[in-house]
């Protein structure tokens, strides 16, 4: 069976659909399927910033360009609030670096625990379009890459400390808005989101009239170990349903009020390698003429395209052979 799926590094768990009462057509078939098995009959809760759901947690074979044996996952048979309106499955690829003996682990912990990687990473870039490596860094920005060690030694998911957050007016001015922070970065999240004692000094800098767009709003510039990644006022606004000009900060409150969330914006900007082995992410800047259609670049290799719900691609290595997927489909060992 062929799941469409959302990833997420801003969770660790594998979560699927098997409901035949939610809107959605598509579903996992658990009697279909000979290798899974109920692991645990205790109900689950998993909690996503949108809201959560609840399901039992099983096993069974997955694949994503290789085969994942006995992948631990939660399966959800009930959806009332419809969470899984556009996708049928959410693969969480944070890595549990402090895991304990028998506990559940992410999709990407069974890659690693399996020896199914030549590199124990995956890489995350939005341009030209969506695109998730496993084990490989893309040639193009391996030399441009500014690495920066998790926080506590990846106890906190994929976080890292931010030197500061910097910006220059439409004036020139340039002046520091927020430092001594740290940042999580979530391909879950569709805002970059942060408590109101950091967001309210991004906020108050953006003009609320849309007519001076561009020329009249501030440039971000988030620092991580001393180098500067920027934000543009093209890359943090945008267009609602309605026509009205819309950015893409959100305030959110948590219990610690030094962690900003950097969604899907922000990663559009930059190639992210999540590097497992190092305990550490990888920025490095895009500079969208220079990237090649993924197609092209695999055009002389071994090709499989599949529908997926997260368009784009993710590239698997084998040996001297290159398989490249559209990106967001997991399969489960069952019958097609």
């Amino acid at each position: 069976q062929t799941l469409p799926a959302m990833m997420d590094t801003g969770s660790g768990l594998l979560v699927v659909t098997a409901c035949n009462l939610c809107k959605n057509s598509i579903w996992y078939k658990l009697k279909k399927s000979s290798t899974s098995k109920l692991i645990s009959d205790k109900k689950k809760t998993q909690q996503y910033g949108s809201g959560s759901v609840d399901g039992k947690i099983y096993e069974d074979n997955v694949e994503v360009g290789a085969t994942v044996r006995g992948q631990t996952m939660m399966v959800v048979k009930q959806d009332p609030k419809n969470f899984f309106s556009k996708f049928q499955a959410v693969v969480g690829l944070r890595f549990n670096f402090h895991k304990k003996q028998g506990s559940t682990g992410s999709l990407v912990q069974s890659l690693v625990e399996q020896d199914l990687l030549p590199e124990n990473l995956f890489t995350i870039v939005y341009f030209p379009t969506k695109i998730l490596t496993f084990g490989k860094i893309n040639e193009e920005f391996e030399s441009k890459l500014t690495y920066v060690p998790l926080t506590d030694q990846g106890f906190n998911g994929w976080e890292i400390p931010v030197d500061s957050i910097g910006m220059t007016d439409a004036k020139g001015y340039e002046k520091t808005v927020s430092s001594g922070i740290r940042a999580k970065f979530d391909t879950g999240a569709s805002f970059i989101t942060g408590p109101i004692s950091i967001m309210k000094m991004l906020l108050d800098v953006i003009p609320k009239n849309c007519n001076k767009f561009p020329s009249g709003f501030p440039t971000f510039y988030f620092k991580f170990s001393g180098n500067d990644f920027i934000l543009t006022p093209s890359d943090y606004m945008h267009m609602d349903d309605l026509n009205k000009c819309r950015n893409v900060f959100k305030v959110v409150e948590t219990v610690n009020l030094k962690i900003l969330i950097l969604g899907v914006p922000f990663m559009k900007t930059v190639f992210t390698v999540f590097h497992i082995e190092d305990k550490a992410v990888g920025v490095a800047k895009v500079i969208h003429s220079e990237f090649q259609d993924c197609t092209n670049k695999f055009k002389d290799k071994e090709v499989t395209l599949e529908y997926l719900y997260w368009p784009g691609c993710f590239v698997y290595p084998s040996g001297t052979s290159t398989s490249l997927h559209c990106l967001g489909s997991i399969k489960s060992s069952t019958l097609d």
